[in-house]
């Protein structure tokens, strides 16, 4: 038996593969110098990866796939931009790489809103590229109207022939849509329980509402999940900035599992309303 091997039996593996696991479970990865005594880490690794977990240089994480699939679940939208903010143990060209194979393979949804490429699942409604190019070709033949009636200093459009044109492409969109205006009613519902949550525990010297209490207080109304799933769904919509936090020694263990997971292992344990954007 190797020195390593004889040091690994000294110790309690299970134990440590367990304390592991727990840990992966609740903060999405774990760093491999923290998985106990040096000698007995690559064993425990190796039982992780065994379990499905990946392990990379420095970490054992879950499989950054299921934590992508997992955070559009919750979120419903998860902005490439942000990919980071949405997972543990992994920097944002990784996770991006990872959701352009989702995507690839059907997975996921890639959406453009606005100027954002934003990450939906595969049961949202969605437009085929059929209906892109006959939207792009109604769209283009009405500005190239437009364009010529701007020109003509005293020529105009009449509505109907406008309204017309727009009707030729709206119907489809609009059956082709779930979200009608009950589950709209229930989002912007949600949303203004999270920003009353926010006023009510807002530090006024620092401007930044604590998260553990936001959800400990938003939960009352929603249930923990919902909870969860509001605030972060606020922040993919830009509503709420969601930082780290700077020490996480200053929590406790129970404020640390209601904190969100960001990037590189961080904890997001703040959050601030963004001014200025609709909600």
């Amino acid at each position: 038996m190797s020195k390593r091997q004889k040091a690994a039996a000294a110790v309690d593996l299970d134990a440590l593969v367990r304390s592991a696991k727990e840990r992966i479970d609740s903060d999405g990865s774990v760093k491999i110098s923290s998985l106990g005594p040096k000698s007995a880490r690559a064993n425990v690794a190796d039982a992780l990866r065994k379990g499905g977990l990946e392990v990379t240089k420095t970490t054992v994480r879950m499989p950054l796939g299921k934590q992508l699939i997992d955070a559009v679940e919750r979120t419903r939208h998860v902005p490439l931009k942000s990919i980071a903010a949405f997972v543990s143990g992994a920097a944002a060209a990784e996770a991006r790489k990872v959701a352009e194979r989702l995507v690839s393979e059907g997975r996921l949804v890639k959406v453009i809103r606005g100027s954002a490429e934003v990450l939906v699942s595969r049961t949202e409604p969605v437009c085929s590229r059929e209906e892109i190019a006959s939207l792009r070709k109604t769209l283009d033949a009405l500005g190239k109207t437009l364009s010529k009636v701007s020109k003509e200093r005293y020529a105009t459009l009449l509505c109907r022939d406008v309204l017309d044109q727009l009707e030729e492409m709206l119907p489809a969109a609009r059956q082709t849509t779930r979200t009608g205006p009950a589950e709209d009613g229930r989002r912007g519902d949600a949303l203004s329980k999270v920003f009353a949550a926010m006023d009510a525990t807002r530090d006024e010297a620092m401007g930044l509402s604590f998260v553990p209490r936001v959800l400990e207080r938003l939960g009352l109304e929603l249930g923990a999940d919902v909870a969860r799933a509001s605030l972060l769904d606020a922040a993919a919509r830009g509503l709420v900035e969601l930082r780290p936090e700077g020490g996480l020694n200053r929590l406790t263990r129970e404020e640390l599992e209601m904190c969100l997971p960001g990037p590189q292992g961080t904890r997001l344990s703040w959050a601030r309303r963004v001014e200025g954007r609709a909600s």
